[in-house]
């Protein structure tokens, strides 16, 4: 890195890692103003200009669609199971006190137990992934009492976000053979095939850290570049421009005329746009079941 730059962002050889809490950013505002709008100052002719703040909401938009887009999670956030309430088994989470929902962390519901999956040894398809970490697994029967924590049982496919589970010497002799009343009548005979809330688990997802995503999927932080820059100059063209073709103004100053040309395929900025919007067209024709990471027939 040049000692004289002061832009953050990886095209400047100089990552902020400082964005997300530490964990760093995918793509910064002085990318997406002299990298993806270079050459323009981002000022309309009134002479409002475009906020760094503004430019990181576009990125976090991007960032969001690119996620759901893909099926994948970028940011690592950190998933908790809701607290157990079940006919009278009330446990609440007194871990994450001081903590804030949906800020800190994100309230994950349990998951449900199925007869197939459990012969399958207990596989479990998260609903995010890439995974980083699990933090806790623990095995409740239908009324919610604790069978077992099966979390040192795991075998964990970080990548596709999957759990199996494959019991060591001697647990299973280790679980109670009636767990409330006869809902159970062995460790693996169950009364029931299917019921609901018999997983309840916490577990980190995403990537460890900006750094860490773009060693593994470099051609994410095009994609979120551009997708962001679309959005933007869309919005940036519209204000930067009256649109305005040609004019006349009579002699006498009272009456004036106006013609347009803009559209949406003539609009300022348009030819980039347009490039931009058939490179991402391209990538997820090419690339979305890479990072959807489908399973066929695990389910």
């Amino acid at each position: 890195m040049s000692c004289s730059e002061t832009r953050l962002g990886f095209s400047f050889n100089n990552p902020d890692k400082s964005a997300n809490d530490g964990w760093g950013a995918i793509l910064t505002a002085d990318e997406l103003r002299y990298v993806y709008a270079f050459g323009n100052d981002l000022v309309a002719p009134n002479g409002q200009t475009i906020t760094d703040d503004t430019l990181n909401w576009y990125v976090e938009q991007a960032i969001g669609n690119v996620e759901r887009d893909l099926k994948i999670t970028l940011i690592k956030k950190q998933f908790r199971h809701t607290p157990v309430n079940k006919d009278g088994v009330e446990i609440e989470r007194t871990d994450l006190e001081g903590l804030e929902p949906d800020i800190d962390f994100f309230w994950e519901d349990p998951y449900d137990f199925n007869r197939k999956a459990f012969n399958d040894f207990i596989f479990i398809k998260l609903r995010h992934r890439p995974i980083i970490e699990i933090k806790k697994v623990e095995f409740r029967d239908p009324i919610g009492h604790l069978i077992a924590d099966i979390k040192t049982w795991k075998k964990v496919n970080y990548k596709l976000g999957s759990l199996e589970f494959f019991p060591h010497a001697g647990a299973l002799m280790t679980l109670p053979m009636y767990t409330g009343g006869s809902y159970f009548q062995s460790p693996v005979r169950y009364i029931y095939d299917n019921y609901p809330d018999a997983y309840y688990i916490d577990y980190d997802a995403g990537f460890k850290s900006a750094e860490h995503l773009k060693k593994i999927y470099p051609e994410i932080f095009i994609v979120v570049g551009k997708l962001a820059a679309i959005n933007m100059l869309s919005d940036y063209g519209d204000g930067k421009t009256a649109a305005v073709a040609s004019s006349s103004l009579s002699l006498d100053g009272i009456s004036e005329s106006l013609s347009t040309t803009l559209s949406a395929t003539s609009a300022a900025f348009g030819a980039r746009i347009l490039q931009y919007q058939k490179d991402l067209s391209n990538f997820y024709k090419e690339n979305k079941n890479k990072y959807a990471g489908l399973i066929i027939g695990a389910l």
